[in-house]
């Protein structure tokens, strides 16, 4: 649930997450439901664990404002480098 909370703190769209997740966008649906949970040593687990330090990270420099953290990760092209970067570990 840590990664439902962090990406509804983002204000992500289904479609970001199911990217950075590499899940269908319903089956981001039914996670945010609490309708399916991420299965673990799944990859997208992995990279669900690995975005929850990004979140976590991106939240202290900006001081817990989500505003200011959607900003920063310039949700409209700057989430893509977001998902490169966990995608690509």
């Amino acid at each position: 649930m840590g990664v439902v909370r962090a990406v509804e703190s983002l204000d992500l769209s289904g479609r970001d997450v199911a990217a950075v997740l590499g899940l269908s966008e319903p089956t981001v649906s039914r996670m945010r439901s609490d309708e399916f949970r991420l299965e673990e040593g799944s990859r997208a687990f992995e990279l669900g664990a690995m975005f929850i330090p990004l979140f976590r990270s991106l939240d202290a420099i900006t001081g817990g404002d989500g505003k200011v953290a959607q900003t920063g990760c310039g949700m409209k092209t700057g989430h893509l480098a977001v998902v490169h970067l966990i995608r690509s570990r």
